[in-house]
């Protein structure tokens, strides 16, 4: 049976009128009707610029300079996706060609409800009225595990939690039943229970129509899981393809078994802490918000957090983990005093000083921000699109008062360089960066200012497993040799094994466990903390 996508010699370079290396270089791969090829590598192997040339959506500096991408479309059949012109791909797009985004937030318009977003292909593919449109989006919702999905269709992107919203990307991508399915970390952003749940609506969706997916994944378990077979780049290049459990079991090219070994292992984490005092104590901390309800002017009392209580040892990284929705960011907005709140949280610095948080106003607050910094989930958004990553790592250092110009500029090199990048990135802008890089660029824009405690919203999620050993042993090493407490909220159980003293489990905005890392992965008490061990992808090798 023929091929779904044909890719032949591929070659895309970033202007075209200089001899610069290629940026994929001479690719070739195919996928047929009801399989799913795994595509692996680092960020910035060339994974989404990939997709990207399929979807007919590179940036106007990129092309491609050799190649062809054969697609056997249901209407027009077999067209070169690289030669059609912009009116005729359009009606390939979310009709025939599904693609599930990185980043979930930079894919939505803020100023459209999500429910108009993800009808709005059954409106322009399959002619649906907009009230039967949405009430089509209200199910898929349903089916990709949104909470309320009836009442969702009337909220906007911003009143999403990563996780939710990614779930909603992947609803508007599978909306009209494509041929092509182009999955670029589709499931980044989502706890274990509901990442189950999408890769069992993915497999649905390609048996019901005999669908082709590329599935783009750093997370080499989740690969292993749906992939018939893998394909790993690196630098641009196809370096190797086969049988994913082959490939697994037995990699001939020696980058793959680097990929392989940096998967994070689980550790014993029974290392006493550097001193056995609480640097944060949260207690009775509850979050409340009005939720309005169309264009009634009643505003029900909707409760995220209720009365948790949770201790952060000084020296330690503690997990946060939980489904999307649970709470987990808002405990942590909250502790950093970045939304309102009742009870109390209180942080004790090296030096004696105390922070009462929800008393901290001004100066204090500030003082406060000094040491207790957060990485946020998606560092595309919380990245300044107009400073070049030197303006971004130097700008802090100034406010605080902490360094000169200069003293400041050697800093943000020794940070980026730590987190993996060069210092000849440093005038770049956001946007040339993968999103595994930007997420790097947010971690060193933290510990520039020199935090003793350090809430990371998922900093994690977005990166290939070998950027994640190297940020894994980074923030082993600052807490080691800076003392650096961490708290970590994470979907990721390899990566909470690997580096987590204590594990704080949260649902419906309770911590309902806690206790250390080894204690909760072998002796769980709550079933729900067995559910989310249990749901977690695990690569098994031979």
């Amino acid at each position: 049976m023929d091929p779904i996508i044909d890719i032949s010699g591929l070659t895309l370079a970033l202007d075209k009128s200089r001899s610069l290396p290629s940026l994929v270089d001479r690719l070739s791969l195919s996928i047929g009707p009801g399989e799913t090829l795994g595509l692996v590598g680092e960020s910035g192997s060339g994974k989404s610029l990939t997709s990207l040339a399929i979807m007919g959506l590179l940036p106007k500096a990129i092309g491609a300079t050799a190649g062809s991408i054969l697609f056997r479309s249901e209407r027009a059949g077999a067209v070169d996706l690289v030669r059609l012109n912009d009116r005729r791909m359009r009606k390939l797009r979310g009709r025939e060609i599904g693609m599930i985004f990185q980043e979930p937030m930079s894919a939505f318009s803020l100023v459209h409800k999500v429910g108009e977003q993800v009808a709005e292909p059954l409106v322009l593919h399959h002619g649906l009225s907009r009230k039967a449109a949405v009430a089509e989006a209200a199910h898929l919702l349903d089916r990709v595990g949104v909470r309320e999905a009836g009442r969702a269709v009337e909220r906007y992107p911003f009143e999403f939690s990563g996780g939710m919203l990614q779930r909603a990307m992947i609803a508007r991508a599978v909306a009209c039943t494509p041929r092509l399915i182009i999955a670029d970390e589709p499931t980044t952003a989502l706890d274990v229970t509901v990442q189950a749940q999408v890769l069992d609506l993915l497999a649905e969706v390609q048996r019901e129509v005999g669908a082709a997916m590329l599935f783009i994944t750093h997370d080499l378990a989740v690969a292993s899981k749906v992939a018939d077979r893998l394909a790993v780049l690196k630098n641009g290049r196809l370096v190797e393809e086969g049988p994913t459990r082959q490939t697994l079991n037995a990699p001939r090219h020696d980058y793959t078994k680097a990929l392989i070994a940096a998967l994070p292992r689980r550790a014993s984490q029974t290392v006493a802490p550097a001193s056995e005092a609480d640097i944060l104590t949260i207690s009775d901390l509850s979050v409340s918000y009005r939720e309005s309800s169309g264009f009634s002017r009643r505003r029900a009392l909707k409760k995220v957090l209720s009365d948790v209580s949770l201790a952060i040892r000084r020296g330690t990284v503690t997990a946060l983990v939980g489904e999307s929705g649970s709470g987990k960011t808002t405990l942590a907005r909250a502790a950093l005093g970045l939304i309102r709140s009742t009870g109390q949280v209180t942080m004790v610095a090296a030096d004696g000083s105390r922070f009462d948080v929800g008393t901290l106003t001004g100066k204090g607050l500030r003082a406060y921000w000094r040491r207790a910094q957060m990485v946020f989930q998606n560092p595309y958004a919380s990245l300044n699109p107009w400073q070049t990553i030197e303006e971004t790592l130097v700008e802090p250092q100034l406010q605080h008062g902490l360094a000169s110009t200069a003293k400041a500029r050697d800093t943000a090199v020794e940070m980026l360089e730590r987190c993996g990048l060069e210092a000849g990135m440093m005038k770049r802008f956001p946007h040339a960066f993968s999103g595994g890089q930007r997420q790097r660029i947010a971690i060193a824009r933290a510990l520039v200012v020199g935090p003793e405690l350090l809430f990371c919203d998922e900093p994690l999620s977005s990166l290939d497993v070998s950027s994640q050993a190297r940020i894994i042993a980074l923030l082993k090493s600052l807490r080691r040799d800076l003392n650096l407490s961490v708290l970590l909220i994470t979907h990721d159980l390899a990566v909470t094994s690997a580096l987590c003293s204590d594990v704080a489990v949260m649902r419906e905005g309770q911590i309902i466990e806690y206790g250390p890392s080894d204690e909760i992965f072998d002796r769980p008490r709550d079933p729900y903390t067995r559910r989310l061990i249990a749901a977690a992808p695990k690569l098994e090798l031979t």
